[in-house]
């Protein structure tokens, strides 16, 4: 089941920090696009556009000038095409049974072609992120880190107060439906706080704002509904985005006294209900 936000474009809160410097201009080289292509999946799925991973890998040569100048044209204008904007919706078995629905977890198939250029957008505004160390430290997932390194600074800092004899309270916090319940507007907003305005975050508002999903169940589709909200699973833009729309999460819970204070009163038992 899909569960979108539905936002007023109206009041929408801006960063109170100083806004960070521009990015720079993302670079469309043909020698990146190229070392994509020949790195394809060719069992990958080939998303709504029926293009087949296996052709776009062995003609990779053929076609790699006519895909950097249709991205090229899209960074320019600030728009992507219609086919790219499109997914279809199929579900994964996270665990347990197979036969209960609440056991999956909806993952994006977009075209092929689309999830190139992401690539490249990703890994120049990680840069730009990473430039400006804007991504906060204790961040781990979807990072170069990874969950495990989160773990180990977690068993480092219980084994530091367990020495100390001091008293640590945990709570631990799931974001139901996370990716899906994103704002488009304050996520447009941040990114244009960290440096990513113009014609690249134009572009990033066109994909978001136009997204049309159905869902396949076998051979079978579901008519085309609009994405209202949300960043895609299954792209490696959904998680640069839904990290940037959180960035801000640990500073604001710190900084809120009602927050700071209740959580001093909390008792042991409290904490493991």
């Amino acid at each position: 089941m899909f569960v979108f936000t539905h936002e007023a474009d109206s009041n929408i809160p801006t960063p109170a920090e100083t806004p960070l410097p521009d990015m720079d201009t993302i670079q469309i080289k043909e020698e990146d696009f190229l070392k994509l292509l020949h790195n394809i999946n060719p069992k990958k799925a080939s998303g709504p556009v029926n293009i087949q991973a296996r052709i776009l890998r062995d003609s990779a040569l053929d076609l790699v000038q006519i895909l950097a100048v249709v991205f090229k044209t899209s960074m320019k204008e600030g728009n992507v095409p219609d086919d790219w904007t499109q997914s279809n919706v199929t579900a994964i078995n996270k665990k347990g049974s197979r036969q209960d629905p609440a056991n999956y977890r909806p993952v994006s198939l977009t075209s092929l072609c689309c999830k190139l250029s992401k690539h490249v957008i990703v890994s120049q505004t990680m840069k730009h992120l990473e430039r400006y160390t804007i991504l906060q430290d204790c961040q781990h997932d979807f990072r170069a880190r990874s969950c495990k390194t989160q773990f180990l600074a977690l068993m480092h800092e219980l084994a530091e107060s367990l020495d100390k004899r001091i008293q640590t309270d945990m709570i631990i916090l799931d974001f139901s439906k996370a990716f899906g319940r994103v704002p488009h507007q304050r996520l447009f907003k941040k990114a244009h706080h960290y440096g990513i305005r113009g014609k690249k975050l134009q572009r990033i508002s066109s994909f978001l704002n136009g997204r049309t999903h159905r869902v396949l169940v076998q051979d079978q589709s579901s008519e085309e509904a609009p994405v209202v909200s949300g960043v895609p699973h299954g792209l490696v833009l959904g998680p640069l985005l839904f990290l940037i729309f959180i960035n801000d999460f640990p500073v604001e819970l710190l900084a809120d006294p009602n927050i700071c204070r209740h959580m001093h009163h909390i008792s042991p038992d409290q904490v493991h209900q």
